[in-house]
């Protein structure tokens, strides 16, 4: 028997901007020189936590009884630094986002 464990990774969103030339100079309001791409739709708003990450805290907090504190600290000898108010207050928004 093995075990592998869990494998922490840095997701990067690329947010193309693109400028207009043509629109450059205009006094027209609706033609934005500058447009940006949106953001990627998130579980929790402003939040850098993936939905894949929240999911896993969230199920050892409440299905496998590890409190926040503890998960920080399996975290931090990963060499992840969150808090867990930081894993807290997400929960919270999590659940008050879909528990409506």
């Amino acid at each position: 028997m093995d075990i592998i464990p869990a494998k922490i990774q840095v997701e990067v969103h690329v947010r193309p901007k693109y400028a207009c030339k043509k629109c450059e100079g205009t006094s027209d309001e609706s033609l934005p020189v500058v447009r940006i791409a949106p953001i990627p739709n998130q579980i929790a708003e402003k939040s850098m936590l993936s939905s894949g990450f929240l999911a896993y805290t969230i199920t050892q907090k409440f299905a496998d009884a590890l409190p926040f504190y503890r998960q920080a600290g399996i975290l931090q000898r990963s060499g992840v630094e969150i808090s867990r108010s930081t894993l807290s207050n997400t929960a919270i928004q999590v659940f008050e986002n879909f528990l409506r």
